[in-house]
């Protein structure tokens, strides 16, 4: 008895040290938000939700960016309920899988703002099995998690001043040793891969990144850095594994409680945006990749591809009139 007690307790001891680990760390930083503008894509659910109420709790200005208006009214309602109806925000629709969306999107906020602080693109697309392509005729998942972002964030740069202390930060993911970046993912006709399409967009992203921090840096006062949140339990998550049939059969069973058990919630999740927000903005690592509240160096992003990824997107929106 004595030795099934003692490997019974090795094993729930083994299992808790891995649910910490993968649970991640939190946020040690704090500051007043007073002043500060800040754009959060995909705001309406998960971490960009959680993101948007910590920030307004602070007093930061929040503009929402969401395609479900519907569900973004409800996420708005709850914020100003755990504010008090204190919170400041703005709502306007955001369909970053259309271009023409991101113009009437970028216009409305011009209209009322004329600056922002902080940009946080963190609405994403995955989990589609079967091939969707965007307004523009891109491949849905890299045309909204690159393109559309991308688009958007070129568009918003003017709201950024000098005299502001700017950030922009991109929640990308696990970045993968690609050798360089694969250009076909700009061809629809490519054929369909959407975990590969998602991870190409990531990186794409995470370059972008880069490329902001360093061409921005001293005109703008901007500083720019990749977020890998963590696995986490939100709607891209579970699209993903809805995706994957043995694991979505694992997920509807009573199994799925044990994978609850591990896997970041969406507040946990949202650590590492609220740590890059926060922290002094001397001491944010500018063109960094930051998991866990901390620096990862990658030495697959350089600059060199950096510059080259943005110099064909722009060339290649430009080609179609955006």
């Amino acid at each position: 008895m004595s030795y099934l007690m003692l490997t019974f307790t090795l094993i729930i001891a083994v299992l808790l040290i891995i649910r910490k680990k993968m649970k991640g760390v939190s946020c040690s930083v704090d500051r007043d938000m007073t002043g500060e503008v800040v754009v959060i894509t995909g705001s309406n659910t998960g971490i960009g939700l959680e993101t948007a109420k910590h920030l307004a709790k602070r007093n930061a200005t929040i503009i929402m960016g969401c395609r479900d208006m519907q569900k973004a009214k409800q996420a708005v309602a709850q914020i100003m309920q755990e504010t008090q109806n204190k919170a400041k925000i703005e709502l306007f629709q955001l369909d970053l899988s259309d271009l023409d969306s991101i113009r009437t999107f970028v216009k409305s906020v011009k209209s009322k703002f004329d600056q922002i602080t902080i940009l946080i693109n963190n609405a994403g697309l995955f989990g589609l099995i079967e091939k969707r392509v965007t307004k523009q005729n891109f491949e849905m998942i890299f045309g909204t998690n690159y393109i559309g972002t991308f688009y958007l964030t070129e568009q918003l740069l003017s709201l950024f001043k000098k005299e502001n202390q700017n950030r922009i930060l991109n929640v990308v993911s696990y970045i993968q040793k690609f050798d360089s970046p694969d250009y076909s993912f700009f061809d629809s006709n490519k054929k369909y891969e959407h975990i590969k399409a998602y991870f190409q967009s990531k990186y794409y992203l995470t370059l972008y990144s880069l490329y902001l921090n360093e061409q921005y840096q001293d005109s703008l006062n901007l500083k720019s850095v990749s977020i890998h949140p963590g696995v986490i339990d939100t709607e891209i998550t579970r699209n993903l594994c809805s995706s994957i049939k043995i694991i979505n059969i694992f997920l509807n069973s009573f199994l799925r409680y044990i994978y609850t058990f591990f896997i970041k919630t969406p507040i946990e999740g949202a650590q590492t945006t609220l740590h890059t927000a926060l922290i002094n903005f001397n001491q944010l690592a500018g063109g960094k990749y930051y998991k866990e509240c901390k620096v990862e160096e990658l030495k697959q992003i350089t600059i060199k591809y950096a510059k080259e990824t943005y110099n064909f997107t722009n060339d290649f929106l430009s080609k179609l009139k955006y």
